[in-house]
C-alpha cells in the first residue's frame, strides 16, 4: 500500500476500505452531477478525487504533485475538459 501511494497510483483497493473501481465510479457520477449545465462550480477536494477526475472523465494530464491548498482550474473544451491554470502549490515536486 505504501508503495502504491509513494507512486501516485490511482488504482488502489484499500484494506477494508472502498475499492479502487467503486471510488472511480462514485467521483465520476459526481463530476455528472456538478459539471451538467452551464455555470460555474467551486469543486473543495483532497487530492485523491482530483487525480481520479483528472485519469478518468477530464482527461487531462495531472501534476505530478497535487499539494494541499492547490488551485485547479477546469474549463469545457468543444468535447470535454481541460486545465486552464494550475496555482504554485500545484505545480511544486515536494514540500519544503
Amino acid at each position: 500500500l505504501a508503495a502504491a501511494l509513494a507512486a501516485s497510483e490511482t488504482e488502489i483497493d484499500w484494506p477494508d476500505g472502498e475499492t479502487a473501481q467503486a471510488f472511480r465510479q462514485r467521483t465520476e457520477g459526481m463530476w455528472r452531477r456538478v459539471s451538467a449545465g452551464d455555470r460555474s462550480v467551486v469543486l473543495v477536494s483532497h487530492g485523491g478525487i482530483i487525480r481520479s477526475l483528472l485519469a478518468g472523465p477530464v482527461a487531462s494530464p495531472a501534476p505530478a504533485l497535487i499539494a494541499p491548498a492547490s488551485v485547479i482550474e477546469l474549463a469545457r473544451t468543444g468535447v470535454g475538459w481541460a486545465i486552464a491554470s494550475t496555482s504554485e502549490a500545484a505545480k511544486e515536486d515536494r514540500f519544503e
